[in-house]
């Protein structure tokens, strides 16, 4: 933890917390005052879940991927799929490699 997070997580409990009793209007209700910690926690979850959110779409993998095995089976899948009928149906005879 940096000494931001040391500093900002008390004060942002301390100022949302027993929002029945600092804010009133729509917290002043019972469930405000059975859960009196939870709008902070709220916050603090929701913040972290947009951050979570916003790096998953918005930030670019820079390594190189291994190809695995289903993607070197897929490309594989044309190559099958042209050689059908076989070489006796071709215009000019396969040449075998060896």
């Amino acid at each position: 933890m940096s000494a931001d997070e040391m500093s900002d997580s008390p004060l942002l409990g301390g100022t949302l917390s027993r929002p029945h009793e600092r804010f009133g209007g729509p917290f002043n209700t019972e469930f405000w005052k059975d859960f009196p910690y939870l709008l902070p926690c709220l916050v603090a979850a929701s913040f972290s879940t947009v951050m979570l959110l916003l790096g998953v779409v918005f930030l670019v993998e820079v390594r190189r991927l291994k190809p695995t095995t289903l993607s070197v089976s897929l490309n594989l899948i044309p190559l099958l799929l042209l050689d059908k009928t076989g070489p006796q149906n071709q215009s000019h005879p396969r040449q075998r490699v060896f």
